[in-house]
């Protein structure tokens, strides 16, 4: 699996960008390093799956298992590309040590890109 880091300063943020991609099973953790709030989560396959299996994509909490949230579950089948805005990712803001998770079985091995588009904050 590939990663890559892009980002951009403002005096009090920064707009970040992370990617992965690979051709097995999906199994990302996004770390913004710092208190966060998603933009916008795009992921594009190859080809269509063509198998029903869920993107599960969740707020791994630093508080604990107990304040850990599902942000979204999709299921892949016939999808091709996937794009989630700052409304359907609930516009969760992250702190310091939350994790984002995002998983996929992609039984079909199709390849695929992710790309997560963030805010940073700055203390």
């Amino acid at each position: 699996m590939a990663r890559t880091k892009t980002t951009i300063w403002r005096s009090d943020q920064k707009i970040a960008q992370d990617s992965a991609s690979g051709s097995g099973a999906m199994s990302v953790t996004f770390d913004p390093e710092g208190s966060a709030r998603l933009i916008q989560v795009n992921i594009h396959l190859n080809t269509v799956s063509a198998t029903s299996e869920d993107l599960v994509i969740n707020l791994d909490s630093q508080l604990g298992v107990e304040w850990d949230v599902n942000i979204i579950t999709e299921d892949m089948d016939t999808k091709k590309d996937l794009i989630l805005n700052h409304w359907e990712l609930r516009d969760y803001t992250m702190f310091e040590g939350d994790k984002v998770t995002f998983t996929w079985a992609n039984s079909d091995t199709r390849t695929w890109g992710l790309e997560i588009i963030y805010r940073r904050y700055l203390s």
